[in-house]
């Protein structure tokens, strides 16, 4: 199986794709800043931050600053690199917005 495929099942089966009851809108997570969506993806691939900033090849202490609200000084390469360890979608990953081939899963 994918990252891509692997993400949106753990995305799911987290209970983060949606829950709703009778009278309940579905719920979406919040992803409005960069670093509630690199959380999103990290928690997708079941990973700590630790793990998370290995496996993509950054530092825990870079990753946690970015989780918490920090900008990276090269968002783009970044963004990059973590599209292509998980397979998320690069243009969700930086705007939080669906790529123009749909690629994005997590989006919502």
């Amino acid at each position: 199986m994918g990252n891509v495929a692997r993400v949106a099942r753990r995305v799911h089966y987290c209970g983060m794709a949606s829950r709703t009851t009778e009278r309940e809108r579905p719920w979406v997570p919040q992803a409005d800043s960069f670093g509630a969506r690199l959380a999103l993806v990290r928690q997708a691939m079941d990973w700590n931050q630790r793990r998370a900033s290995e496996q993509c090849g950054f530092s825990p202490r870079m990753w946690a600053t970015w989780e918490d609200g920090s900008e990276p000084q090269r968002r783009e390469a970044v963004c990059q690199a973590i599209s292509e360890r998980t397979g998320v979608d690069y243009i969700w990953l930086m705007t939080g917005r669906v790529s123009q081939d749909g690629g994005a899963i997590m989006v919502p």
